[in-house]
């Protein structure tokens, strides 16, 4: 009997692509969803979920491995407390066979000063028996990432801080998906960081994005206090390609050394250049 993949954020990018993997696999896919998807994967589960409520235990029945993506990114608290720390408490007084949290490089030491960053950390505690994953930029047709192509196909004047010399490390959002479910299927637990150990500085992914699309661009150098002025006017718009929190991960780019995770994979990621290239 096939195992059961329990997925919650599985509308998101990351969890879209988990679901289709783990169907393709075989297992059994529970997608727990914002909300109802266009168009679904036949044999897929999809039941709504949200991280402010509290759903019934019974839609956890028979789950053998619940991989929790959903994050609520804008800090919201439900009775004074983070909702994203009340939806985790929940989940793991399931006492469900194994869990996996996707976090983020952001969780990395030096933890990022966004709330993105130092929410993540927290949420690592109540994982720290389990399996977490913290990948650097999930490069694919989605997220931050997807976010900072269509700017790119919108206006081929892109803001720069300090040169646009911080350190990107990325990897394909397949190289990812792949990569969980051969940690998951290995029984793996701790912390694995996982990105191409090459990396790349934030101009030059911009050159490369706008060489492969053939789009024009000019780089504008904006002060930081400007910059900022100019995320926040961002967010009067739906979807903005860019938050605060975003900037402040740019801002406090790092390096982590990845060459363990890749090495132990025996892994073939595309490199930054050679998945912009697929990709773009």
């Amino acid at each position: 009997m096939s195992k059961t993949i329990a997925i919650t954020g599985a509308n998101g990018f990351i969890g879209t692509e988990m679901v289709k993997a783990f169907s393709i696999k075989g297992y059994s896919v529970k997608a727990l969803v914002h909300h109802q998807p266009k168009e679904k994967i036949k044999g897929v589960e999809y039941v709504n979920y949200s991280i402010e409520h509290f759903p019934s235990s019974e839609m956890f029945t028979n789950v053998d491995v619940l991989i929790h993506l959903a994050f609520e990114f804008r800090k919201k608290t439900i009775d004074g407390e983070d909702v994203n720390i009340r939806a985790t408490k929940f989940i793991k007084e399931l006492n469900l066979p194994k869990y996996v949290l996707m976090s983020s490089f952001a969780a990395s030491e030096p933890v990022t000063l966004s709330y993105y960053g130092k929410c993540k950390k927290d949420l690592e505690h109540f994982f720290r028996e389990d399996l977490i994953i913290r990948p650097g930029l999930v490069l694919g047709n989605g997220g931050l990432f997807g976010r900072m192509k269509h700017q790119l196909q919108r206006s081929r004047f892109i803001p720069l801080l300090k040169d646009g010399k911080q350190v990107i490390q990325s990897i394909f959002i397949n190289d990812l998906v792949n990569t969980s479910i051969w940690l998951i299927e290995n029984n793996a637990v701790g912390v694995y960081e996982l990105a191409h150990p090459e990396k790349i500085v934030y101009k030059d992914l911009l050159e490369h994005m706008a060489m492969q699309l053939k789009m024009p661009v000019t780089f504008i150098p904006v002060p930081l206090l400007l910059m900022k002025g100019l995320v926040t006017a961002l967010q009067l718009f739906p979807n903005p390609p860019f938050n605060y929190d975003n900037l402040i991960g740019l801002m406090a780019s790092k390096y982590v050394d990845t060459s363990n995770e890749y090495k132990q994979m025996g892994s073939t990621w595309l490199s930054p250049v050679d998945t912009l290239k697929k990709l773009t």
